[in-house]
């Protein structure tokens, strides 16, 4: 089920699960922050391990908690000093 409907200014989608129920997917706003720092409060170990690749700490995931609540706009870091951008001649 692919139906779109407006959340706010952003875009939601309705899905099936499997067993029957219809959720909602949208995109993470700056109000979600409580809920999911208890979420990452809330999940097992393994579960966090598998998501950070790694057992994080608690400011591991106050730094996501921060980064992934931040407008859409400011969610992109810039690249490094390190790092390089294609450019097409």
């Amino acid at each position: 089920m692919d139906v779109v409907s407006p959340v706010g200014n952003l875009d939601a989608v309705d899905a099936l699960t499997a067993d029957g129920r219809i959720v909602t997917i949208r995109p993470i706003q700056p109000s979600d922050r409580r809920q999911l720092a208890r979420l990452y409060g809330d999940a097992a170990p393994e579960s966090l391990r598998l998501r950070f690749f790694a057992q994080p700490g608690s400011a591991t995931l106050a730094a996501e908690v921060d980064r992934l609540c931040r407008p859409p706009s400011d969610r992109i870091m810039p690249p490094g000093p390190r790092s390089s951008l294609p450019v097409r001649a």
